[in-house]
Order: C-alpha cells, then sequence, then structure tokens
C-alpha cells in the first residue's frame, strides 16, 4: 500500500489504522513466547492486514470490519425563523419523553449537536431543506460515523396517527 495509514470502519467506528505500525506491532509479537493468547493474536493481525489490503488495494478509502452499520433514516429540515439553519430529524432513535409526556426522537443541528425533539412541532415550524442546505450537516453525521438514509417523511410504522372519534 503507497499511504499505511487508512481509514477503517471497525465495528462501525471510523477509525484510522497505521498499517506500518501494524507491521512492527506483529513483528515484535513474533519474537514473544509462543503461548496461545500471542499466537491468536498473531493470527488476528494477520487475518486483519490481509484482509484490509485486499479490499483497499491502493485506492480504496476504507474498508468494514465486523456488522456493516445499519442506514439510519434521516430528515433534513430547514427552520422557517431565524437563523434559518437545518436540522436533522432520526425518527427510528429514541430520545425519550417530554416533560408533558410527548415522546421524542433523536435531533441533531451544527451548534447544539444531539438533543430529543417534538417531531411534529419540528416538523409544523420548518420546512424540508434542500440537498444543497442538508449538505453540509450531512457530512458532519457522515464524519461522525451515522451511516444515513435520507428521506423525505419519517417511516409509516413510526407516525403517531391519533385515534379517530367513532
Amino acid at each position: 500500500m503507497k499511504n499505511r495509514t487508512r481509514q477503517v470502519l471497525l465495528f462501525g467506528l471510523p477509525t484510522d489504522i497505521d498499517f506500518a505500525l501494524l507491521q512492527k506491532q506483529k513483528e515484535w509479537l513474533a519474537h514473544q513466547p509462543k503461548v496461545p493468547e500471542v499466537e491468536g493474536l498473531l493470527s488476528f493481525l494477520d487475518w486483519f492486514q490481509d484482509t484490509a489490503e485486499s479490499v483497499l488495494g491502493d485506492e480504496g478509502p476504507y474498508v468494514v470490519f465486523g456488522d456493516k452499520p445499519k442506514a439510519e433514516p434521516v430528515i433534513f429540515r430547514k427552520w422557517r425563523a431565524a437563523p434559518r439553519t437545518v436540522v436533522a430529524l432520526f425518527p427510528e432513535i429514541d430520545a425519550g419523553t417530554s416533560l408533558g409526556g410527548t415522546k421524542l426522537c433523536q435531533s441533531y443541528e451544527h451548534v447544539g449537536q444531539h438533543g430529543g425533539a417534538q417531531y411534529d412541532h419540528v416538523i409544523h415550524l420548518t420546512k424540508a431543506a434542500t440537498p444543497g442546505e442538508y449538505a453540509g450537516l450531512k457530512a458532519e453525521l457522515e464524519q461522525r460515523g451515522y451511516v444515513l438514509a435520507v428521506r423525505k417523511h419519517k417511516p409509516t410504522q413510526y407516525r403517531n396517527y391519533k385515534n379517530k372519534k367513532t
């Protein structure tokens, strides 16, 4: 590999791996007493390096080890009132209950970052954000390790339908 430090998605977390340092660690371990723990670690490091290098080659940005993270549905909205920033709503991530007893979903903004939000209330106070408007926030979330599935509305099974009077 030309660039020996690469980003690896390790069990859902972006991690920088220095493969030159990994090689030095393997060489050091090879000179340690031959006990099952050392042999097991050497075997794992060999597999890890071989797999990463075969998938990455010289050009690939990262490789996934462990379970591939689930794409998280996200709805990007823009506040109607100043400062008209973009908010990301995660309708499938429970953020608890408000003091009034309303269920909250997870939300994220550049300033303030994670917090609970009343989905219907935020929808009422915002409008749909365009891809150009939410590009920066989407990139920030992806840099934090999120795998996103952008939606215009929350999935039907998560909508809070009011009971109709009969």
